[in-house]
């Protein structure tokens, strides 16, 4: 069953959908993350009240989130990659016909 369900998402390229869909949200979190330190800094330069109203805090749970997201999002990727693409060295077997003759191992004149 997984077999066939791997074959197809081989074959149809849905599984490179996949893993792509999933790679650019992951990449946008983390663009996301590394925007949001210069966001605040640049907010909290404006001029907030004329009675010097107090400056906001950092908000840490919004980074966190955004980590926890992104770690999310790669497991799912690896597992994917792993299990699609990379396959043990005598896991596939490889199909020769045995009509054509096998490849020399020597310099072509």
């Amino acid at each position: 069953m997984l077999g066939r369900i791997r074959e197809i998402l081989l074959t149809q390229y849905i599984g490179a959908i996949i893993v792509g869909f999933l790679a650019v949200d992951a990449i946008s979190t983390v663009i996301s993350i590394a925007v949001s330190p210069a966001t605040f800094y640049l907010l909290r330069q404006q001029p907030r009240s004329l009675f010097g109203a107090q400056e906001p805090a950092y908000d840490w749970s919004g980074l966190i989130v955004s980590i926890v997201r992104t770690a999310l999002y790669l497991v799912p990727i690896c597992l994917v990659v792993r299990w699609l693409y990379w396959q043990k060295a005598g896991s596939a077997p490889v199909e020769v016909d045995s009509n054509e003759a096998p490849p020399e191992s020597g310099d072509a004149e």
